[in-house]
């Protein structure tokens, strides 16, 4: 499990039979270091550093402590990110999952990471530096919506920023009393960005109840690219026309598998599972158009 360099051996994520043995190792190497003005660096999945804010009570926290985030979510990426691929991961946060897919696509791919937030972007800067991906990693710091906009209300909290979210998704109430902290932000779609690029093979999206406008956005690129995987976070409650999306979604022939916290535990479901789902928690949903796993 840990290689001569001393570091995780990230390929055994594929195989999500070695969950237990992966995360008892991966906390034995997790530490972290305080450098001052409310940073430090960790080690996460035993293998690479992050920086993060440790006024950060969720995210910060357990990437300092137990050095992983979402295991289900990041075997997954584990066993759909190889060797060459172009891949997005748009809400991209600390990083935490742009680096593991930096490792993984080796020199011959690439990886953009998208976020709104300035200050998180700085921060993957600076780890994808000192892992030595910033000749493979670009960091754009935009948010993705379907269509561009300037100055747009992008609301997010110190102690919680992986939560930011465009204003438009919230009520001024919740805003004030969970985000406190609002900045003026650009947004693009996909399209826009990645009109004239190279194919595209795997993109992660989690950006806090924007998802329909990613979907809306993103028509072009999904033509371009049917094979490509797509690995969507998903609550009904946080899209205006929640109907819409779902229908889209599977008159493009889209397969729907949601990933569950379980080991060997992926379920395909269908458009009135989606319509129906429960709206207290999330589910993450891996879009494909051929089976895969």
């Amino acid at each position: 499990m840990i290689g001569a360099n001393g570091l995780f051996q990230i390929h055994r994520l594929k195989n999500e039979k070695h969950r237990a043995e992966n995360i008892s190792t991966i906390r034995s190497l997790a530490h972290s270091s305080y450098l001052g003005n409310n940073q430090s660096v960790c080690r996460v999945l035993g293998h690479y550093l992050m920086f993060v804010s440790t006024l950060d009570e969720r995210l910060g926290i357990q990437l300092q402590m137990n050095g992983f985030w979402e295991m289900n979510v990041t075997e997954f990426i584990a066993r759909n990110v190889n060797t060459g691929m172009n891949v997005l991961d748009v809400g991209a946060n600390y990083g935490y999952f742009s680096m593991l897919m930096s490792s993984l696509v080796r020199a011959e791919g690439t990886v953009t990471a998208l976020d709104a937030n300035p200050y998180l972007c700085s921060l993957i800067a600076k780890s994808s530096k000192v892992n030595g991906f910033e000749n493979k990693l670009t960091v754009i710091n935009k948010g993705v919506s379907d269509t561009a906009a300037e100055d747009i209300d992008f609301a997010y909290s110190d102690d919680t920023p992986m939560n930011g979210l465009i204003t438009g998704n919230i009520s001024k109430q919740s805003q004030e009393k969970y985000y406190p902290n609002l900045i003026k932000v650009s947004v693009n779609s996909i399209d826009e960005l990645f009109a004239h690029g190279q194919p595209i093979d795997f993109i992660k999206v989690d950006i806090e109840g924007s998802e329909d406008k990613f979907w809306y956005g993103s028509v072009k690129v999904r033509d371009k690219n049917p094979n490509m995987v797509i690995l969507m976070e998903f609550n009904r409650a946080r899209y205006q026309n929640v109907e819409k999306l779902i229908k889209q979604i599977y008159a493009e022939g889209y397969q729907v598998t949601k990933l569950s916290h379980s080991q060997d535990s992926y379920e395909t479901i269908t458009a009135d599972y989606l319509l129906h789902s429960d709206t207290s928690h999330h589910l993450m949903l891996a879009l494909t158009k051929r089976h895969r796993t």
